[in-house]
């Protein structure tokens, strides 16, 4: 592996905008969750086009002035913003997919940028299979896959950034290969969690399990979190944090999610269909989930990153510092 100096403008250039990528396809989650909350995916029965319109030619701004007073148009507003930002996100990730061929020679990072650039045309179809079959599940598998497509985005982020080609070393084979598993096991928990909400989104099932299974899966994450401070290691003890701190208001926001949805009797709070709180907890549930999810790739990334150190100079970093060497290959 090669460290790409600090002087290469071009490999900044590719950084900042695989930094920029998440928050763009936030603004297409952000559409598609509230698609979703608002019962807007079949707005339109057709795809690609929109009543048998262009996707530039139909007239998406003059839903504006109408929309407030006609549900309908409102929702296709809502579906055809969500269309329009997948083209954005799309072309975003045409450039960063070419940037990555120009800008860095690593192999898998090349691999990366194409393999996002798939995923997004993937995800594309996979919305518009949803219309033209109108598919539940297809809906789920969506907002599922959403959440990967993010993930991996953040990775391009990561893996770009000029401190991911210094890896670390950590010495305690054992605190190494606990994180790693911890790391691994707490993807596939938030994963069954993030599904099982879709279930309850899309499918109505029960929000018992969820909700149980939230309270199991934030234990766990903390726990988690707690352990990678001993021994503390920069990259891998700072993810593990951010992951605790965003699974908690996670579940947080899950529970508001809940009394807006179905309401509170001890405290007299009384829920209302569509109403603006329950519209915004439950919107803003699903796009913190896709947050969640990339955080704990992040963590992933994180733990394999770091190396056990060989060697007596390497054995005899302290636990507490965080020890940062070049490795050129």
């Amino acid at each position: 592996m090669t460290r790409l100096p600090s002087s290469d403008t071009s490999s900044r250039r590719l950084h900042w905008l695989a930094m920029l990528m998440p928050v763009v396809a936030m603004l297409t989650i952000f559409f598609g969750a509230m698609t979703t909350t608002e019962s807007a995916g079949m707005a339109f029965p057709d795809y690609p086009t929109s009543d048998g319109q262009g996707m530039f030619s139909y007239p998406f701004l003059k839903l504006l002035s109408t929309m407030s007073d006609n549900p309908d148009d409102y929702k296709k507003f809502l579906e055809h913003g969500h269309r329009l930002m997948g083209i954005v996100i799309g072309i975003y990730a045409i450039v960063v997919a070419v940037l990555s061929y120009t800008d860095d020679k690593r192999t898998y990072v090349r691999g990366l940028g194409v393999g996002i650039l798939l995923c997004v045309i993937a995800q594309g179809l996979l919305g518009g299979f949803r219309v033209l079959l109108n598919s539940l599940g297809l809906a789920m598998l969506h907002g599922l896959f959403a959440s990967l497509v993010l993930s991996l985005m953040g990775v391009m982020a990561l893996v770009t950034a000029l401190s991911w080609q210094t890896p670390s070393l950590i010495d305690s084979r054992s605190s190494l290969f606990r994180n790693r598993t911890l790391a691994v096991i707490t993807f596939v928990a938030l994963l069954s969690q993030y599904a099982l909400g879709g279930m309850v989104r899309h499918h109505g099932w029960n929000p018992t399990v969820h909700l149980h299974m939230g309270i199991t899966t934030t234990l766990f994450v903390l726990i988690t979190a707690v352990s990678c401070w001993f021994p503390h290691h920069c990259g891998i003890t700072r993810w593990g944090s951010y992951l605790g701190l965003a699974v908690v208001l996670q579940f947080l926001i899950g529970l508001g999610t809940f009394v807006t949805k179905y309401g509170y009797p001890p405290l007299g709070y009384v829920a209302v269909y569509g109403s603006v709180d329950q519209v915004f907890m439950r919107t803003l549930h699903m796009m913190s989930g896709t947050i969640v999810m990339a955080f704990s790739v992040q963590f992933i990334m994180q733990t394999f990153r770091s190396h056990h150190s060989i060697g007596s100079a390497s054995t005899a970093l302290p636990n507490s510092a965080c020890k940062i060497v070049t490795e050129q290959m």
